[in-house]
């Protein structure tokens, strides 16, 4: 919604996005046209106030869960712990992220002893 200034005049549009496209819609430039400015601001205003209304309802609400949401990080890195300490128990290892069996063996390396001549 804005008032546009064209050869000296104001002409007041109201725009509104359709598909990807705007679409502007021409009120005038008379009383009609102030009347659905106003009307437009005020609706503008309303929309503020809600949404603001709406962001403070999140931030309450997100207040009230940041226990819930501590605990639950701190849960989640004891579990990751201990399903690493699983899988290794089992003889697993990790390659490249990803948890693999092991399927090799370490063969005991041979110390050459030289003998005492």
């Amino acid at each position: 919604m804005s008032w546009e200034t064209r050869r000296k005049h104001r002409y007041y549009y109201r725009s509104r996005r359709l598909g990807g496209a705007v679409q502007k819609t021409y009120l005038g430039r008379g009383p009609i046209a102030r009347q659905a400015a106003r009307r437009d601001r005020q609706a503008r205003v309303r929309r503020e106030k809600a949404r603001e209304k709406e962001r403070e309802a999140v931030r309450q609400l997100q207040a009230r869960l940041a226990p819930a949401d501590e605990l639950s990080v701190e849960l989640d890195v004891v579990l990751r712990i201990l399903v690493e300490a699983t899988y290794l128990a089992r003889g697993f290892h990790k390659h490249r992220g990803k948890w693999r069996f092991k399927t090799w063996s370490a063969k005991p390396s041979r110390i050459r002893q030289e003998s005492p001549d």
